[in-house]
């Protein structure tokens, strides 16, 4: 069996994505100072980064889905335990992985990838992604297995050069990238670093830290300068090999801090600083590029084009398992910077990796290949004791005899190439300039054409709105209409309704009134017969009067003329007053008893009219 990562097993089932989390950082006391406003809201629950479309109308928020969302709240323990603990944990069962932070510059990359502290007896409350692995890692092999071995290296990308942090020599060493079959992309003389315990990790971590380009910056006072890849090999036995055959598990475990992508003009770099920021945004241009090429299924991915995306290939598309943490600054002021991070990691979800697992060492090949390179190590140091040459392998000396053989050609070639190098040399500063005169003019109209696009998402946005309240408006339209043509219906009806009620009303008015003309009529009827009874009543009574006066003075007569027998007759006229005087008397009570008659015919003819009107109308009702 061949090195540890020479040869892959089968293919994972947990295929995915690569995933990917976004971590907002807390708002500074100079930001607070400069009264700038957060433009990002993270919603941990829903895995939701909602994202101000333009720093003066907050209100306009477009909503980024992703594996998880950290606030500004969010400790270094929870963003660990919630989702590189699990990546750990793959690494101790044999896959490749590989965590890096992705963000401008002083959003807290490496805040998120080492911490504050890095003490060597306890891991302290800050201590990032780095410190808390490594324990994690010891934690698990002192408890799961007796034999194992870790290695670590250091590597740094500064300039496009490639340098060993580990490495005792300080002078500019300029790594060179290679790719083999059985191999993969690999970075020649790197040094790998046995450990036995997370102490030794911490010291050399600590010494390697301390190597790496920094500078301080107008947007970070200590702003990295490069990449840095920290990379832990692990091998353990396995308590699942069959047979009498001893294996070994090989896990690795990349930890990848970039430098941050930066505006030039608002950092204040000049000079040096100012090429370290036009190869820093240069390589992180390229990674955008191999990003969208690879979600486009793009056939070339321009892998080659920088070293950091050449030293990514595996993690990019490849078959390692990758988290990317994109980090991101709150404040209005970065609002530019921080939709180009959270556009790059949005569209990094998309990328498809075919994570497998390593297979197994065999132990004893493994103790074969550290007992050659330990023999080449004793020969090479009792060389350099006895100061009796060089040891060199075979087929390094074959190739310097080779060169040998060659020195007399090439030393003619010398002042030709001196001559020639002036030249390119002065050529090549004067590409240098014209290059970061382009690099920050193609800034400016990458920024030109980012603030066209969102100034045409905000538009286009708009326009779907647009076209939403005019559909919801003609919804409201059809439904009022239907409303009204209800209403017309229910006026008409109405109209209708009272139109009948009205003619109703019209001919009950018309039957009153001819009732009360006729009841006026009857009641003149009833009143011009009482007057002519009681005008034929005083007649009779007048008459009768003139009959009594005629009587007394024929009375008067006779007895005057017939005085003699006045007193013989006067009973007889005694007699006849009594009965003129009955019946007088009883022509009143006949009088009196017919108009008692007349008035009682009156009323019952009243109420009989009354009557009948009533009956009528309530007919009438009964009717409509």
């Amino acid at each position: 069996m061949g090195k540890e990562g020479s040869e892959r097993g089968k293919e994972s089932p947990e295929n995915g994505n690569v995933k990917v989390v976004v971590r907002v950082r807390p708002i500074t006391q100079k930001e607070l100072e400069a009264l700038e406003t957060p433009v990002i809201e993270a919603d941990e629950n829903r895995n939701e980064l909602n994202v101000s479309m333009s720093a003066k109308r907050a209100s306009q928020c477009k909503s980024y889905p992703f594996d998880n969302v950290f606030g500004p709240t969010t400790t270094q323990q929870h963003l660990f335990e919630t989702v590189c603990r699990p990546v750990v944990d793959e690494v101790l069962q044999g896959y490749n992985c590989t965590i890096f932070a992705y963000g401008q510059t002083g959003t807290g990359k490496t805040f998120t990838m080492e911490g504050l502290s890095k003490s060597k007896k306890a891991i302290h409350f800050n201590a990032g992604i780095i410190p808390r692995s490594i324990k994690a890692i010891f934690e698990y092999l002192n408890k799961n297995s007796e034999d194992y071995t870790v290695q670590v290296s250091h590597l740094e990308l500064y300039n496009e050069a490639l340098s060993d942090l580990l490495s005792p020599n300080d002078k500019d060493q300029n790594l060179k990238i290679y790719e083999e079959t059985s191999k993969g992309t690999y970075v020649s003389s790197l040094t790998d670093v046995i450990v036995e315990k997370e102490e030794d990790i911490f010291s050399i971590l600590e010494m390697s830290s301390k190597r790496r380009k920094t500078a301080e910056t107008l947007m970070n006072k200590t702003s990295s300068r490069s990449h840095s890849i920290f990379t832990i090999t692990i091998h353990l036995q396995d308590k699942t090999s069959e047979g009498g055959e001893s294996m070994l598990r090989v896990g690795k475990l990349n930890l990848v801090d970039l430098a941050g992508a930066e505006n030039i003009s608002r950092s204040g770099a000049v000079g040096v600083r100012s090429r370290e920021a036009g190869n820093i945004n240069q390589s992180l241009l390229t990674l955008g590029r191999v990003i969208s090429a690879l979600v486009a299924n793009h056939p070339h991915i321009p892998y080659r084009d920088s070293k950091l995306t050449r030293i990514l290939q595996e993690s990019l598309g490849g078959r390692n398992k990758t988290l990317v943490i994109a980090t991101c600054s709150p404040a209005g002021a970065d609002l530019e910077e921080t939709n180009s991070t959270i556009e790059y990691a949005y569209r990094a979800k998309k990328i498809r990796n075919r994570p497998q697992v390593n297979l197994m060492v065999s132990k004893k090949d493994k103790i074969l290949e550290l007992v050659k390179d330990n023999s080449r190590l004793r020969k090479e140091l009792e060389s350099m004791r006895t100061k009796e040459g060089v040891y060199l392998p075979a087929d390094q000396y074959n190739v310097l005899a080779s060169r040998e053989q060659k020195q007399l050609y090439l030393e003619n070639l010398v002042n030709e190439t001196n001559d020639m190098y002036e030249k390119a040399l002065a050529s090549l500063e004067k590409a240098e300039e014209d290059k970061i005169l382009a690099e920050e003019r193609s800034e400016d109209a990458r920024k030109q054409f980012d603030d066209l696009q969102r100034l045409v998402d905000g538009f286009r946005e708009e326009a779907n709105q647009q076209r939403t309240i005019a559909a919801e408006r003609r919804r409201e339209e059809e439904v009022l209409r239907e409303y009204i043509d209800s209403l017309k219906d229910k006026l008409e009806k109405t109209t209708a309704d009272h139109n009948s009620l009205c003619d109703t009303v019209n001919h009950k008015l018309l039957m009153e009134t001819e009732n009360c003309a006729l009841t006026k009529t009857l009641e003149s009827d009833t009143y011009t017969h009482l007057a002519k009874l009681k005008m034929e009543v005083k007649t009779i009574a007048e008459k009768q009067a003139g009959d009594s006066v005629k009587a007394s003075e024929e009375m008067d007569r006779f007895t005057t003329a017939h005085t003699k027998g006045v007193q013989s007759m006067s009973s007889e006229l005694r007699s006849l007053w009594d009965s003129v005087a009955e019946c007088i008397e009883g022509s009143k009570l006949q009088m009196k008893s017919f108009a008692d008659d007349t008035e009682a015919k009156r009323l019952t003819v009243q109420k009989q009219v009354s009557k009948s009107i009533l009956e009528w109308a309530r007919t009438q009702q009964t009717t409509n």
